[in-house]
């Protein structure tokens, strides 16, 4: 049997970020599934910091070859082997781990080949891919996000990526369009997020006839973004619509129940939604917080049980939609537009960086009363999956795979 080792880039199964474990997860399902067809077997190294100690959660990958292998890219990383360790053979060796991949997918946790989360990610980024064109090693965009570029610097850095990649795979139509910007058409496949097609175990509905209703906070929208100056320029605070939106929802026949897609434990940052959602509870007791997740099939499996996810995370969100669940989306950036109104053709949802509390609000009772209506379209938006899910393993198979065998 042919065989191909596959470099995965920022990608990780152990971030305490769910969205980004689902895309890992996602990817690895998805490449096992086209290589499958293909007769061919793939060989993964995964380049991460942390995710060696969480294979244990996924027993499913437990056939799967996986190496985890941290990056040494930075040169403060190099700087610190060398300081700690004294000798160059950690990065001699890291050389030879890069010299032995065939070709590398590139996941940018999604949404980071971008500015808008600051240069220093899209740097860091950008750094591997340097490495990459050093060694003249094809390099795959997997499904994500692409732009936007607002700064000289970082579309200096999306057109020597792009222009160099075989092949980038967008999951928006706005992406697509931001990625012509830099490279040529040929090269860009369009698609939608893979965690879309990430597999769970549905849960059971209640009986009881109320209606559970999800929320998802952001920790990091919660504390104004990294700065703590709203950098992601949302009209609204952020914490005071939230408690407005569970506060209007506090009433007999609705269950609100708290959850964390963002999740980090005692030792949080800005980011931890879990955090959020138990200073939340003590604040509105009647709220409940589900439990803490440790993969992100967990998450998707309990918001499947849902009769309504309203969430912040977008990952969160593709959760409910993919299992069926009606969601309004908190969209702080285009990527929420870009893929469920403009993609999915999926209206239902705040703009936050444009509408106020008032509208959010009085938009989201509205599709609280249309949510018989709009459950009922969700089975054919969900079957409408599969016809993505067939033409990206093609895609997979034949315009990534097949091409780079030896």
């Amino acid at each position: 049997m042919r065989q191909l080792k596959c470099g995965l880039l920022n990608a990780s199964l152990n971030s305490n970020n769910m969205g980004c474990n689902a895309l890992c997860y996602s990817a690895i399902q998805l490449l096992e599934a086209a290589a499958q067809s293909a007769d061919l077997k793939l060989e993964y190294i995964l380049f991460d910091h942390h995710s060696k100690m969480a294979l244990e959660f996924y027993p499913e990958l437990s056939r799967t070859s996986i190496a985890i292998v941290p990056p040494i890219i930075s040169i403060r990383s190099k700087a610190k082997i060398l300081l700690t360790q004294k000798s160059w053979a950690p990065l001699i060796d890291f050389g030879k781990t890069i010299e032995s991949c065939d070709l590398f997918l590139d996941l940018a946790g999604g949404d980071s080949f971008s500015d808008i989360y600051g240069l220093p990610r899209l740097r860091g980024i950008f750094a591997f891919h340097r490495h990459i064109m050093k060694k003249q090693k094809p390099l795959i965009f997997m499904p994500q996000t692409i732009g936007p570029f607002t700064s000289e610097e970082s579309r200096k850095i999306a057109a020597a990526s792009l222009s160099y990649a075989s092949c980038i795979f967008v999951r928006d139509p706005l992406s697509r369009q931001e990625a012509l910007r830099f490279t040529e058409e040929i090269k860009i496949r369009s698609t939608i997020d893979m965690a879309f097609h990430m597999g769970y175990v549905p849960a059971k509905t209640s009986a009881s006839g109320i209606k559970r209703i999800g929320v998802n906070p952001s920790g990091l929208l919660w504390n104004n973004g990294y700065t703590g100056n709203n950098e992601f320029g949302l009209k609204c605070s952020f914490k005071d619509l939230i408690l407005t939106i569970i506060k209007s929802l506090t009433r007999p026949g609705l269950q609100i129940e708290l959850l964390g897609h963002d999740v980090q434990g005692p030792f949080y940052d800005l980011g931890d939604d879990y955090r959020v959602c138990k200073a939340i509870q003590r604040e509105i007791p009647e709220c409940s917080v589900a439990p803490f997740f440790y993969t992100p099939t967990e998450a998707k499996s309990y918001v499947s049980g849902l009769d309504m996810l309203i969430g912040a995370r977008m990952h969160c969100c593709i959760a409910a939609y993919s299992s069926g669940v009606p969601v309004y989306p908190l969209a702080y950036s285009r990527k929420f537009r870009g893929l469920f109104r403009d993609e999915l053709r999926y209206p239902y949802g705040a703009e936050l960086t444009s509408e106020s509390t008032t509208t959010v609000i009085a938009n989201l009772q509205h599709a609280l009363y249309e949510l018989p209506r709009i459950r009922s379209e969700m089975p054919g938006r969900v079957e409408a999956l599969k016809t993505y899910k067939a033409a990206f393993l093609e895609d997979l198979k034949t315009n990534v795979l097949a091409r780079f065998v030896t």
